[in-house]
């Protein structure tokens, strides 16, 4: 998708990343330009956001209602004004990559993290196994003690050191296996996250260069 192409019904997410913090934030689109798109102010208190600060990295996604959304890995933006109206008008030299929420791309975790039930204050340490999209799936062993059924609500933590990134969502048990060993509950999210959406974004693209760095045998 072109950043001309994006209509004024969708919902623009960014992520402003420098060094090792982050910031989400939110807007609407007001209209394209030659190249690129005026949209309205990225505020913090009342205050309209400075985006000309040094080693500043922006990414986006944008979604329609009931569409999947699309992703840039690098932005620009710039406060404007036209007609007297102050904008941001944000400039890409790509393209937007389609994720894929619908097939619900999922990226392998395996690794500890934590789960809390809803409501409650118990924490369980449980195997994260896999993050999409649409929702998320741990596991617990069956000697281990674990009281999850289908519809509870729960709260996972976990940390990507590697990607720096912090998994601190919600989700709604919607699907339960039990192999004789361990017992997996599938999750689906109980709102919307476009900081997962950005995460499985970046380990879907990693895992495309890497096939295409892969040497050929």
């Amino acid at each position: 998708m072109r950043l001309d192409e994006i209509s004024e019904d969708s919902v623009i997410s960014i992520a402003v990343i420098r060094g090792n913090t982050s910031v989400n934030l939110q807007t609407n689109p007001a209209f394209a330009t030659e190249d690129g798109i005026m949209v309205h102010p990225f505020t913090h208190d009342d205050t309209i956001i400075n985006f000309n600060v040094p080693d500043l990295r922006i990414e986006m996604i944008v979604a329609r209602e009931d569409e999947v959304p699309y992703f840039w890995k690098t932005v620009t933006i710039s406060k404007e004004t036209f007609q007297g109206e102050v904008y941001h008008c944000i400039r890409s030299k790509m393209e937007g990559v389609r994720l894929n929420r619908r097939n619900s791309f999922r990226v392998f975790i395996g690794e500890t993290g934590t789960v809390v039930k809803i409501p409650g204050e118990k924490s369980f340490q449980v195997l994260i196994k896999d993050i999409s999209a649409g929702g998320f799936a741990f596991s617990v062993r069956d000697d281990e003690e674990h009281e999850y059924k289908r519809g509870d609500q729960v709260h996972i933590f976990f940390e990507d050191r590697e990607a720096r990134f912090n998994l601190d969502v919600t989700g709604r048990v919607v699907r339960v296996v039990d192999d004789g060993k361990r017992t997996t509950y599938g999750c689906s999210f109980t709102r919307n996250y476009p900081q997962v959406d950005r995460y499985c974004a970046q380990k879907q693209l990693k895992k495309r260069q890497q096939k295409t760095m892969a040497p050929r045998k």
